[in-house]
C-alpha cells in the first residue's frame, strides 16, 4: 500500500528514543508496585493504626509542636513529682531519726517536761483552794475540792500532801536533768515541726496527683479526633513522624500513579497515530508499531535512493 512516510516520520519525531520502545510505562508500573508494596508493608507496621493510608492523611492527628508542649509539661511534671518524692523520704528519715532520739532519752528514764510540771502545780494549787475552802471558811465539799479529789482516791489532807511532793519531785528532776529535759524538749519542737512539713507534704503530693491526672486527660483529649488512644508523648512525637514518612510514600505513589496514566495516554495516542498511517491495528505494541514504521521509512529511502540512480543513469 502507498503511505505517505512524511506523516510516518513526523509520528516517530513525536516519540522520544527512550520510549520508543514501550517499556516507560512498564518500568512505572513495576515502580509503582514496588512502592505500593513497600507501602502497605510500613503501613502495617505502624503502632496504634489500623486504617488505609488515606485514613491515616486525613485522620486529625496533633502537630508535632502540640506534642513537643506537651512533651515539656510532662518533663516538668516528672521533675517536680521526682523532687517531691525525695523530700518525702528525707522527711521520713528526719521524722525517724528525732523519734529514735526520744525513745534512746526515755529508755535511760522518763524525762518530765514542762507542762508535765504546769499540770502538777495546777493540780496543786486547786488542792490548796480546796484545803483553804473547808479549813478557813468551813466549806466541805466544795467545787474545788470535788474537782480535786477526782484526780485522788485518799481524803483531802493526804492528797494535797500527794499532790505537793508531785509537783516538787517535777521540779527537782527538771532542775537536775536541765541537759536531758532541753534535749527531749527540742527532740519534740522538731518532731513535731516535721510532722507540720510532712501534713504539707503530703497536700502538695496529692495537689501533684491531681495535676498530673489533668495532664494526662488533656494528653489523651488531644488525640481523641483521631481516635488514638495515646503513649508517652515521646513514642507519640516519633509516631508522627512515622505518618509523615507514610503520608509521602503514598503521595510518590500517587505521582507515580499520575506519570502511568499519561504515559499510558501518550502510547495509546502513538500506537493510534502510527497504525492509521501504517494500515494496522492499534492494538500491536508500541515497540512493534515503531519497527513497522522505521521500516517503511527505510524502504521509502531505499525506493527513492534506487530511482535517483535510475534516473541519472538514464541521463
Amino acid at each position: 500500500a502507498n503511505i505517505d512516510t512524511t506523516v510516518v516520520s513526523q509520528w516517530l519525531s513525536q516519540i522520544p528514543p527512550k520510549k520508543q520502545a514501550g517499556s516507560e510505562t512498564k518500568r512505572l508500573k513495576a515502580a509503582y508496585d514496588q512502592s505500593a508494596a513497600r507501602l502497605e508493608i510500613d503501613l502495617r507496621a505502624l503502632t496504634m493504626w489500623n486504617g488505609t493510608a488515606e485514613q491515616l492523611e486525613a485522620a486529625r492527628v496533633p502537630l508535632a509542636a502540640s506534642v513537643s508542649e506537651m512533651a515539656n509539661r510532662f518533663t516538668i511534671q516528672k521533675a517536680d513529682e521526682t523532687q517531691l518524692a525525695k523530700e518525702g523520704v528525707k522527711l521520713r528519715s528526719d521524722l525517724e531519726r528525732w523519734e529514735s532520739q526520744l525513745r534512746s532519752l526515755e529508755t535511760q528514764g522518763v524525762i518530765p517536761t514542762e507542762d508535765q510540771l504546769n499540770a502538777a502545780r495546777e493540780l496543786r494549787d486547786l488542792g490548796w483552794t480546796a484545803v483553804k475552802d473547808q479549813w478557813l471558811n468551813g466549806l466541805v465539799g466544795g467545787a474545788a475540792e470535788m474537782s480535786f479529789l477526782s484526780s485522788f482516791e485518799e481524803p483531802l489532807p493526804e492528797a494535797f500532801e500527794g499532790a505537793l511532793e508531785a509537783a516538787d519531785s517535777l521540779a527537782d528532776r527538771l532542775r537536775l536533768e536541765a541537759e536531758r529535759v532541753e534535749q527531749k524538749r527540742t527532740a519534740l519542737d522538731e518532731q513535731s515541726k516535721v510532722k507540720r512539713l510532712m501534713a504539707e507534704h503530703a497536700e502538695t503530693t496529692q495537689l501533684a496527683a491531681s495535676q498530673r491526672g489533668k495532664l494526662e486527660g488533656e494528653w489523651t483529649a488531644l488525640w481523641a479526633d483521631a481516635g488514638i488512644q495515646p503513649r508517652t508523648p515521646g513514642e507519640m512525637l516519633d509516631w508522627l513522624e512515622k505518618r509523615g514518612k507514610l503520608i509521602e510514600q503514598m503521595r510518590d505513589l500517587r505521582r507515580t500513579a499520575s506519570e502511568i496514566s499519561d504515559a499510558e495516554r501518550e502510547e495509546t495516542q502513538w500506537r493510534q497515530g502510527l497504525a492509521s498511517v501504517l494500515g494496522v491495528s492499534p492494538a500491536a505494541e508500541l515497540a512493534e508499531l515503531v519497527l513497522k514504521a522505521r521500516q517503511r521509512v527505510e524502504e521509502s529511502v531505499r525506493v527513492r535512493d534506487s530511482r535517483a540512480t535510475l534516473t541519472t543513469s538514464k541521463k
